[in-house]
């Protein structure tokens, strides 16, 4: 199968059906019908004389995997780890990216807190899938490039955003492929309108938002940089720029209805000419 994703071309060879017809549910929207002469990176998925599995990467030794959710999740791994090296002109995030009217939002928080979830209820509100965890963000011109792998849930959404029944359950994560998003994904790069950074409410209330400055979003953003070395001053020249030409907003998270509307309502009013004076962004 080969796969492509920032024109960084990906091959990985395996005789096991399961392993290909899981990789084809994580992967098909970066599945690539141009021949793999020439892959970036190549993996290839075996079994030895005793039954034994293992994956080979392109540059490495042979690495025993128990099964295959475990090498997917290896081969999610080295991928990523090869983008940032392969695409080092990219600033990559952890953050998830949807689309609406032509332009991107982010959303940035801490691992449990609900980026995924959030993500996957926004798509029931007119946004378009991008990434649920993989922003790749040019820093000259501000777009985001889409990595729109199968979305993954780390546990039932609420009603009425519960996952489809294709929805595919490796170990303890949900995994929701392309063609069962309620939305199309997005096909190429979009520009960034808005920062969403994603906290747990205290207690159980009402989700609240309200817009915060360059320097609290930095210091939020910041620590989901993957490959800060790679940019200028650490990738910290990058991030000022975009949380000083960007709205930024902090949602306290409440009921997933609540949230997606919230964030809906704001990204939609930065469209009008009064959005400076209404949400007082700085």
């Amino acid at each position: 199968m080969l796969l492509s994703a920032f024109g960084i071309r990906i091959s990985v060879e395996s005789a096991d059906a399961r392993f290909i017809h899981l990789l084809g549910l994580r992967y098909s929207n970066l599945v690539s019908s141009v021949d793999d002469k020439g892959a970036d990176l190549r993996f290839r998925h075996r079994r030895d004389e005793s039954g034994a599995m293992h994956l080979l990467l392109a540059d490495g030794e042979p690495l025993a995997v128990r099964d295959s959710t475990e090498a997917l999740d290896r081969i999610d791994t080295e991928i990523v780890l090869a983008l940032q090296r392969l695409r080092s002109d990219l600033l990559f995030v952890h953050a998830a990216a949807l689309a609406r009217g032509g332009r991107c939002c982010l959303l940035a928080a801490e691992s449990g807190v609900g980026k995924s979830t959030t993500a996957w209820g926004l798509l029931h509100h007119g946004f378009s899938y991008a990434s649920d965890e993989l922003s790749a963000i040019d820093p000259v011109t501000l777009r985001v490039h889409p990595y729109p792998r199968a979305l993954c849930l780390k546990q039932q959404p609420p009603p009425p955003y519960g996952a489809p029944p294709s929805t595919v359950q490796v170990d303890d994560c949900l995994h929701v492929p392309a063609d069962a998003l309620p939305c199309r994904s997005v096909g190429s790069p979009s520009p960034v309108a808005a920062l969403f950074i994603l906290e747990r409410a205290e207690a159980a209330r009402p989700a609240s938002i309200r817009p915060i400055g360059a320097a609290e979003a930095a210091a939020r953003v910041y620590p989901a940089v993957l490959n800060a070395l790679a940019h200028p001053d650490r990738g910290l020249s990058p991030v000022l720029r975009i949380v000083r030409e960007v709205p930024c907003f902090r949602l306290s998270l409440g009921p997933l209805e609540q949230n997606c509307v919230l964030i809906r309502d704001v990204f939609d009013s930065l469209e009008l000419p009064d959005r400076i004076a209404r949400w007082g962004y700085r």
